[in-house]
């Protein structure tokens, strides 16, 4: 506890010091609000400074102090809480600012101890802080500022913070230095360590360099040499100056006389969270006009700064009334000073146009026949594999498809299904990476598209990766995606991927039915990227090999927010068996498995998890108390194990326990309703947006 309080009075002093005392001065806290009432008197006292003090030697302890609302001047002091042997001086003396030293003699003969003493100057004492007196033969290091100032998002890296390093019983030389937040295993954002400290005489130097990335805020800090870690210390990153550093465009396009909806992300650095934001027409170069543009549906919406040096957004939707033309808007972000954008364009496509391949106007899939030169044609259409894309109606297809990206032809573009379905997709191959797309590469993207009443079967026995939207998606994005159908496969067959490794897959739901051997999830067959707030319905996922999940079969990448109802798990041979993963290597956190069985038990099987390996956990997880599993298997209700926490259908058909967070009461699994997921008061469950 005395560990803690130093942290926290040596955060909280430098705070004052640094940040606060003009606002003492000039915003006083006036007492029951009476504006005749004198300000509160503040003091408060840092953490001990100078050499440390060792039991059996003594010396001076050295406190800055700091004080508020109380006027220059030489003060009779008391200080609470002194130990014998231990002497305070009985004035001190505060300058313009209210700040002032105090110096306490330690005697040889005060013993080793933590000391809590209170400081009290003109009627007013301070909270507790702390004489540190150490052990004989103890080694001992503190940290002092001595010069430098940082401060947030420097355009131009290096500002130094120097302190002055004391020890005891270290001997000369330079030493491994680690500096680190108090709460945490490393420095601030952007903050480095200059060099090893080297002592000499009990004494050296730490230098911090701070780099244009930083964020400002208050750190407390500590040094750790030759095996010796000092008390907490004061970092203070002051913030710098406002502005704009960027922007970025959703996909997707907004059409003549048919409208559609964008939004704009505005980079900020330097500017506080939840700093307002507002938009204003104008033309390219920025001159404010009158209007806004025809068939704009509604206000514009607007978000506030999300975090400290983080983004706001700018939403446009537009209706029928949207007519073709290049648009601009600027945004004012009112942090002090405030910043104003440059000329942000719109643009209102020609409904009639076939497109132009970019993101501010895509290619328009009209037909199969458009369908089929995705990625596909080059030459005059240029319909490559990284133009952008937008489908414009539903979409039905006949014959047996051919899959969009290879192995070595991977589709890097985007694909935004705008809402609408493709229904007759049907393949039947004999070789892997199979789907509406057989290969995403990096940075790849399809998104809202729905694939209804889809039969995608593989008939070898040796290739890998069938999905109904992606056979292989290598580090792109499967977002806001509906399957629904039957895909067959061999080894590591998905819903939505094959393989999803190391790309994003997200907000997406299957209903269907998965077959085949090993490595088959009702998402993704195997995964070692990022899969999150997906949903499985109403399916079967059946292996004649192991690794089976409701979600995915083999995992080893996190996955958060998923659930699966409805869903059996099925095998008749093999290992690894669980309602949301197989066999999991990596963190499976805030999951609920509402499967309708589980049929096979070998020993590696569990309502959420299968298995875990040796890098996997398991987080607040929650399975139906009602499901059917394997004659035999015991269930274990734990929220942190492969069974998850018992849940019975009276919970889990209401709204408020999917919000519950792990630490409400009851726990739930902490599912957003504001921006991911609906309630569905058919069915009582959430579904997708």
């Amino acid at each position: 506890m005395k560990n803690i309080l130093k942290l926290i009075k040596g955060q909280k002093f430098l705070i004052i010091v640094l940040s606060a005392m003009m606002i003492f001065a000039a915003c006083g806290d006036k007492s029951s609000g009476d504006p005749t009432s004198p300000p509160t008197k503040v003091v408060s006292v840092a953490i001990q400074g100078g050499a440390p003090i060792l039991e059996g030697t003594g010396g001076t302890a050295t406190f800055s102090v700091i004080t508020a609302n109380i006027a220059a001047g030489t003060y009779n002091i008391s200080v609470g809480g002194l130990p014998a042997g231990v002497n305070a001086p009985a004035t001190i003396a505060l300058n313009a600012v209210g700040a002032g030293s105090l110096s306490l003699t330690v005697g040889a003969d005060v013993e080793a101890d933590d000391y809590d003493l209170t400081l009290t100057i003109d009627g007013t004492t301070s909270d507790e802080f702390t004489l540190e007196v150490l052990a004989p033969g103890a080694k001992g290091v503190s940290a002092a500022w001595y010069s430098g100032t940082m401060t947030a998002g420097l355009e131009t890296s290096g500002t130094h913070v120097r302190y002055k390093v004391d020890t005891v019983d270290i001997d000369d030389g330079t030493y491994t230095t680690t500096v680190k937040q108090a709460d945490s295993s490393s420095l601030p954002q952007g903050v480095s360590l200059a060099s090893n400290v080297e002592i000499i005489n009990n004494s050296g130097w730490l230098t911090l360099v701070g780099g244009n990335n930083t964020l400002k805020g208050e750190y407390s800090l500590t040094l750790t040499i030759d095996g010796t870690t000092s008390t907490a210390f004061g970092l203070s990153i002051a913030q710098g100056t406002p502005s704009i550093t960027g922007y970025s465009t959703s996909s997707g396009i907004i059409m003549e006389d048919v409208g559609g909806t964008k939004t704009w992300t505005i980079n900020t650095k330097n500017i506080d969270a939840g700093t307002a934001a507002s938009i204003e027409w104008c033309n390219s170069t920025g001159t404010a006009s009158a209007d806004a543009p025809a068939g704009l549906s509604g206000d514009p919406v607007i978000t506030p700064v999300a975090s400290d040096g983080g983004n706001a957004t700018v939403t446009l939707s537009f209706g029928e009334g949207a007519v073709k033309g290049e648009y601009y808007f600027k945004a004012t972000i009112a942090s002090t000073p405030e910043v104003v954008s440059p000329a942000y364009q719109v643009t209102v496509a020609d409904d009639t146009s076939p497109g132009s391949g970019t993101t501010g106007d895509p290619f328009k899939v009209r037909s199969p026949e458009d369908l089929a030169k995705v990625g596909k044609e080059t030459g005059a259409g240029n319909w490559t594999l990284t133009a952008h894309y937008f489908q414009m109606n539903d979409i039905v297809l006949s014959g047996n498809w051919t899959p969009i990206g290879t192995t070595a032809s991977r589709f890097y573009g985007s694909y935004d299904g705008g809402g609408y379905t493709i229904s007759g997709l049907s393949i039947t191959a004999s070789s892997g990476n199979q789907g509406l797309f057989g290969f995403i590469g990096t940075d790849g993207t399809v998104k809202n598209l729905t694939l209804s009443g889809i039969d995608v079967e593989y008939t070898g026995s040796s290739s890998e990766y069938v999905g109904g939207v992606v056979g292989y998606n290598q580090f792109g994005t499967v977002q806001n995606c509906h399957v629904s159908g039957s895909i067959k496969g061999y080894v590591g067959v998905g819903g939505v991927a094959g393989f999803n490794q190391g790309g994003t897959v997200q907000n997406c739901h299957v209903s269907g039915s998965i077959e085949g051997y090993i490595n088959l999830g009702g998402v993704a067959g195997s995964n070692s990227g990022t899969i999150e707030y997906c949903s499985v319905s109403d399916s079967s996922v059946t292996g004649t090999g192991g690794s089976v999940g409701g979600v995915v079969g083999n995992n080893s990448g996190p996955i958060q927010n998923c659930y699966a109802v409805g869903v059996s798990v099925n095998s008749s041979s093999g290992s690894y068996f669980g309602g949301i993963v197989g066999y999991s290597n990596d963190k499976v956190e805030s999951c609920v498995a509402l499967n309708g069985s589980i049929n096979r038990n070998n020993g590696t099987t569990g309502r959420i998890v299968g298995s875990i390996g040796s890098s996997g956990t398991l987080e607040n997880n929650y399975a139906d108390e009602d499901m059917t599993m394997p004659s035999g298997y015991t269930v274990s209700s734990d929220a942190d194990g492969k069974d998850g926490a018992d849940v019975e259908a009276a919970d889990f058909n209401t709204k408020a326990w999917w919000i519950n967070d792990k630490d409400s009461t009851p726990s739930g699994p902490g599912f957003d309703f504001d921006d991911v997921w609906d309630w569905d008061d058919d069915i009582n469950l959430p579904v997708l947006r």
